[in-house]
């Protein structure tokens, strides 16, 4: 099952070593030398996951000759899972931390570090300040004075986006995250005043061990949304197009709100028992939707792996509608290869998270995830007990119905096999909503 995994951790110990440096590792780095706490900022160095290697050539010689203490990511996974934010949003990008011990040694290695590493791109690091093309320095009350050796090409005043791709006028922000934007906007395009959805990428951002990064994602996306038009309920394709190194796909604005915020809104801190028949009748309700539009999903050849309350919305009719297909996999054309990592944690297969094959089973674990959601209001990641034994006890304390709990652990059993298929757990959800009261 697992054939990706083994091709995604390339660890970096060996390249430091070579150059003669003493390593201990800490967490998801590599530490190289003493790191005493001082007033001087740290420099951080963000580099795309396959060009890290090159790096490490031009660089470590550097680091070698000052003997400045420095940390750096310990292998591809760990950069991949940085850069994606698992670690944190304010960790993104810091593949690289060089702990100056002077202002005069943070000075040079300034100039230095940008001189070597003017041609490598990086995504872009949220919490620090960009001094150079892939460089960064801490926040910190002491930084003004280090400004004379920054790459003034890279220190700009952030600007409004008035129009975005010359034709599209952003009103409102939806989200904004390490990976781009999301914008509400108007359509200037034949005076069509369409109001539409903007899906920004930053540049290199979600990089991963083959040089793809969130732009490919989107580019993926287009296709995957464009193949199920007619098939599941998603928002149409617009457009996309890319600006300033930036990658935007337009899609159909669709008013509602997201399945999160629904149930929450039902439960209003109650649990199962306290709230009414009607409230869980449409629970359920929704979740049979869900149910729906995944199997379409499947009929046409796609695992959409990143089934989430957070990836449903409730339209103004009470319908469902489903978006976000950057992690979807295609199983007949077996596109993209290999398929983008990683997942929802709480929502994806374990094997999911440990980079296995796809498989239509992956959705049905997350889908087993969503309806522990739909029963309690709790994000699964803080009620799914590994400990299947004592989930079985929590559910069947919920609801009363042993049948449908263990309908409910089929689904998230950790073999594939012992997963139902989706007509098994629509017909074990219909059972059950004959027994509500």
């Amino acid at each position: 099952m697992n054939k990706i995994i083994n091709n995604f951790i390339h660890s970096y110990k060996n390249d430091v070593q070579n150059y003669g440096f003493s390593v201990t590792e800490q967490h998801v780095y590599l530490q190289i030398g003493t790191i005493h706490s001082q007033n001087i900022p740290r420099l951080y160095v963000s580099v795309i996951t396959v060009a890290i290697a090159d790096l490490l050539k031009m660089i470590l010689p550097l680091l070698k000759k000052s003997a400045v203490p420095f940390l750096l990511i310990k292998n591809d996974k760990c950069n991949y899972m940085l850069n994606a934010g698992n670690y944190g949003e304010d960790e993104i990008g810091k593949v690289l931390i060089i702990c100056p011990r002077t202002a005069q040694e943070a000075i040079f290695l300034i100039k230095q570090v940008n001189l070597v590493t003017s041609n490598f791109s990086g995504p872009i690091c949220p919490s620090a300040n960009r001094i150079g093309r892939i460089l960064y320095i801490e926040r910190s009350p002491t930084i003004k004075g280090l400004a004379q050796s920054a790459d003034a090409r890279y220190i700009q005043a952030k600007k409004r986006r008035v129009i975005i791709g010359q034709c599209y006028v952003p009103i409102a922000i939806v989200k904004t995250s390490f990976k781009g934007t999301v914008y509400k906007a108007v359509s200037l395009k034949k005076l069509s005043f369409q109001t539409c959805l903007i899906k920004e990428g930053k540049p290199q951002a979600l990089d991963d061990h083959l040089g793809r990064s969130v732009r490919d994602r989107l580019l993926w996306q287009k296709e995957v949304i464009i193949d199920l038009q007619d098939q599941a309920v998603t928002p149409a394709f617009y457009n996309y197009f890319e600006e300033h190194e930036h990658s935007y796909l337009v899609t159909q604005f669709i008013e509602g709100v997201t399945l999160f915020e629904t149930v929450r809104a039902i439960y209003q801190g109650k649990s199962w028992s306290g709230i009414n028949k009607t409230q869980k009748t449409s629970l359920l309700n929704l979740f049979l939707q869900a149910l729906e539009i995944v199997k379409s999903i499947h009929q046409k050849g796609y695992v959409q792996r990143d089934i989430s309350d957070s990836n449903f919305l409730v339209m103004s009719n009470g319908n469902l509608c489903i978006i976000d297909f950057e992690l979807s996999y295609h199983m007949i054309s077996h596109k993209p290869a290999p398929p983008f990592p990683l997942g929802t944690v709480g929502y994806a297969a374990p094997e999911q998270l440990e980079l296995a094959d796809p498989d239509y089973k992956e959705d049905i674990y997350a889908l087993g995830a969503l309806l522990c959601f739909m029963l309690t209001g709790i994000p699964p990641v803080h009620f799914i007990s590994k400990n299947r034994a004592k989930l079985f006890k929590d559910l069947n304390g919920i609801t009363k119905n042993s049948a449908f709990n263990k309908l409910t652990i089929r689904c998230l059993s950790l073999r594939r096999s012992e997963r139902p298929d989706i007509n098994t757990i629509q017909q074990g959800i219909n059972d059950f909503m004959q027994t509500i009261v």
